[in-house]
């Protein structure tokens, strides 16, 4: 799973309670937000297959990425500032 600034979340299931591993903060939450169903992501993922090929890809410039990724980084490390951090 991806990591963020190597911060780690603990990932756990939401029926037995039992922690399973720890996890980035995107795929722990998007995880949780699946409500731990295996049909409700294979929903999720025909979803954004049958969606993926309408998005149009435009050219984006060096300077457009970088500002992104700034902008990214900088959201991110306000949010991680809030956090409390497992262990």
């Amino acid at each position: 799973m991806p990591g963020f600034g190597g911060w780690r979340f603990a990932g756990y299931s939401h029926r037995s309670g039992e922690v399973r591993r720890a996890l980035c903060l995107p795929c722990n939450t998007g995880i949780g937000q699946f409500r731990d169903d295996p049909e409700v992501v294979w929903r999720a993922l025909s979803y954004v297959e049958a969606t993926f090929e309408e998005c149009e890809l435009s050219e984006v410039s060096e300077e457009e990425v970088r500002e992104l990724i700034r902008a990214e980084e900088d959201a991110r490390s306000g949010f991680y500032a809030r956090a409390t951090r497992v262990r």
